[in-house]
């Protein structure tokens, strides 16, 4: 014997349900101004749930499962951002340890050897010097960007 699925489908007509739509629409609104707030409350001050839980029912006048649903909302997109954050760092950490080894060194070297043979009297084109020195200015300048911003995560 064979199991049926079925599929329910649901419409919601504008004309047929006028005041469903219009407690969407106003509920919509106050559900984002709780999970702003309560987001703040989670990132800026010390957070207890069960206390806060109780402030949105009364401010918000929403049953328990819903306030429920506000903070978990709020606690897993704080958690999402920080651990952003720290992958960010990670990587920006990583970028500057390449630069400051690997990319940069080798630069300088070549320009330090190229200074040599120009003062030995060698043939080196004069604009592959300077375009090496402002290579070496822009990647120098790429690291400060780079340490700025792990700076700012930080």
């Amino acid at each position: 014997m064979q199991k049926r699925k079925f599929a329910v489908v649901t419409q919601l007509h504008e004309k047929n349900n006028h005041d469903l739509i219009e407690y969407i629409e106003f509920s919509r609104s106050e559900y984002a101004k709780a999970l702003r707030e309560t987001f703040y409350a989670i990132k800026y001050s010390g957070f207890n749930k069960s206390q806060y839980n109780t402030y949105l029912q009364c401010k918000y006048g929403i049953v328990r499962r819903t306030a429920n649903s506000i903070i978990f909302d709020a606690q897993g997109r704080f958690n999402v951002l920080k651990g952003l954050k720290e992958y960010e760092k990670k990587q920006l950490e990583r970028k500057i340890t390449y630069l400051e080894n690997k990319i940069i060194p080798k630069l300088v070297e070549k320009r330090n050897d190229n200074s040599a043979m120009l003062r030995e009297g060698a043939t080196i084109p004069l604009f592959e010097q300077q375009n090496l020195r402002r290579r070496i200015v822009a990647k120098k300048n790429k690291l400060n960007k780079f340490k700025q911003k792990l700076n700012n995560l930080n």
